[in-house]
């Protein structure tokens, strides 16, 4: 039987339950083998991260130790150029030869993937699966528009790669910028973050303003 491997990327800074919850609903939705979560390296649409890629690794790797199913990717943490989704998933599908992946996002990098580097090539190498919140959609006419309606798919067929699967994510929306306000506000118990994961950014003295 064909394994089947999701891949969520994120800065993940900081992680926090809204990754956690959407990797459990796309892991169960699509009868996941495994899924992989991706902390980025420098995502090509942001200048810096708050924190280095080793806290944020490990921060990662706290919040997913609880459950089997999840784990944690640190393919591209381990290179200095900026992480583009169609150079790691090239590196997935060769350790991966024989394994339908699938890449997770969001409808708001979706409704952008025409600006993405090399997009083109990313439905030859893995399905894409769209989490999207109600009232989510694509502009009229675009490209993006016209791959939904070219590639959409309900239930992934034999192929291990090349559809577009859309999930309606019913779970909240949590903004890494409101965490990153409230530790720097010296807030405690924040609600959106796992307690584990709290407790290494208080003891790292993660995300407090500059004295």
């Amino acid at each position: 039987m064909t394994e089947r491997i999701g891949f969520l990327g994120g800065t993940f800074d900081p992680i926090h339950r809204g990754h956690i919850e959407i990797a459990h609903f796309v892991h169960n939705q699509l009868n996941l083998n495994q899924l992989q979560l991706i902390p980025n390296h420098q995502p090509p649409h942001k200048n810096s991260t708050a924190v280095t890629a080793e806290h944020r690794l490990e921060m990662a790797r706290i919040a997913a130790a609880p459950f089997t199913e999840l784990s944690v990717n640190d393919i591209e943490l381990n290179q200095n150029s900026p992480s583009y989704s169609v150079n790691t998933l090239r590196k997935l599908r060769k350790r991966h030869p024989d394994a339908a992946l699938f890449f997770i996002m969001g409808m708001d990098s979706f409704a952008n993937l025409s600006s993405w580097y090399r997009w083109d090539q990313l439905l030859h190498l893995c399905h894409l699966v769209v989490c999207r919140r109600p009232g989510d959609s694509v502009k009229a006419n675009s490209l993006e528009e016209q791959l939904l309606k070219q590639y959409q798919s309900s239930a992934v067929a034999a192929e291990n790669f090349g559809h577009i699967i859309c999930l309606e994510n019913p779970h909240w929306q949590i903004s890494s910028t409101e965490i990153r306000t409230s530790l720097a506000c010296q807030n405690e118990n924040i609600p959106q973050l796992d307690p584990a994961v709290e407790d290494y950014i208080r003891a790292h003295q993660l995300y407090c303003p500059v004295r």
